[in-house]
């Protein structure tokens, strides 16, 4: 925001012009209030209003987010891998001859498969100190 003398008004006199009128003796030696009260009141408002959403809203707005991302990232995940699983027991179950007779041990194939995944996400992850 610019400084006061240098803004003007919509009839072109400029705030501090204004500001001295306004702010001239009356007489008695007391000084009147600015003609600019409720624009000043206004601004000071307006500054209390900001500092309060920065301070509150700004965050949790950041943590929704990141929480509906999460959630989103969280549902594509596990339709990858039921995808995976099914396709892999299909893939097994119908074109690899050993595991025709045997369904069980294309379970534990799949199975052993998000085991080892699970044990290197596991061994990836950093220490919690």
């Amino acid at each position: 925001m610019p400084p006061e003398s240098a803004t003007e008004t919509s009839e072109g006199v400029s705030r501090s012009e204004m500001g001295a009128a306004s702010a001239k003796s009356n007489g008695s030696g007391a000084v009147s209030i600015s003609d600019d009260w409720a624009a000043q009141l206004t601004h000071k408002v307006e500054d209390v209003v900001s500092v309060i959403r920065d301070k509150t809203v700004e965050p949790v707005m950041t943590a929704v987010r990141y929480l509906v991302f999460g959630l989103m990232a969280f549902s594509v995940g596990t339709f990858f891998a039921v995808l995976f699983a099914v396709f892999t027991l299909r893939v097994l179950d119908a074109e690899v001859p050993v595991f025709r007779s045997r369904v069980w041990a294309s379970y534990l194939v799949v199975a052993g498969i998000f085991w080892a995944t699970g044990l290197l996400l596991s061994r990836k992850r950093h220490p919690r100190n």
